[in-house]
């Protein structure tokens, strides 16, 4: 049988409603350990943002966020809604957010190309798979930290309403995500929290 525990230290309330910042999974140190299973496979743990959303890093709900929003603002007059025209957001507000989810959109596609080269050049120096992992999840925490860049950025510009109603598509994300994760996985997927 497996043993798996869960050590939560600190963990904050799921979600401050009235505070100005999206803030699902601040002061919150999270630990997955558990013992060799019998078959040496282990478990997937399951994060689900219906019942644990503070589990969710920072970074991975303004991943999501950004993902959910379209990158060009909607055309004046243009009667087809969108994700913008459903939050009910001012014109300054949809110019940071495409602003910024065009800066996402450069950012992932560096990261792919990086991965991808970092990979090959260390394949063929005939690095272990150990130093070609190490070196892959620096790029991802460096593209981690942009994603919290941009947060920062957007809180800076958006209006008190904008970002009320950006918190309520936050909300609506998170309750509708379950991440499975896996071994080493687990610990990846909270840095940074």
């Amino acid at each position: 049988m497996q043993s798996v525990h869960l050590v939560a230290i600190a963990l904050s309330v799921a979600v401050v409603p009235h505070s100005p910042y999206l803030m699902l999974s601040s002061l919150a140190s999270l630990q997955w350990t558990e013992a060799a299973p019998p078959n040496g496979q282990s478990q997937p743990r399951v994060i689900d943002g219906s019942k644990d959303p503070e589990l969710f890093p920072e970074w991975f709900i303004w991943e999501m966020l950004l993902e959910s929003l379209p990158r060009t603002a909607p055309a004046k007059g243009d009667r087809k809604v969108s994700r913008y025209s459903l939050l009910g957001l001012t014109d300054s507000d949809i110019q940071t957010l495409v602003r910024e989810v065009e800066v996402f959109e450069r950012s992932k596609g560096i990261l792919s190309e990086e991965i991808r080269t970092t990979r090959a050049a260390l394949t063929a120096s005939k690095k272990s798979e150990s130093d070609i992992r190490d070196a892959t999840h620096q790029l991802n925490l460096r593209y981690r930290y942009k994603i919290l860049d941009a947060r920062s950025r957007i809180y800076q510009d958006l209006s008190s309403g904008g970002a009320e109603k950006l918190r309520e598509l936050a909300y609506q994300l998170v309750a509708g995500t379950k991440v499975h994760l896996r071994g080493r996985a687990a610990e990846l997927f909270f840095t940074p929290w």
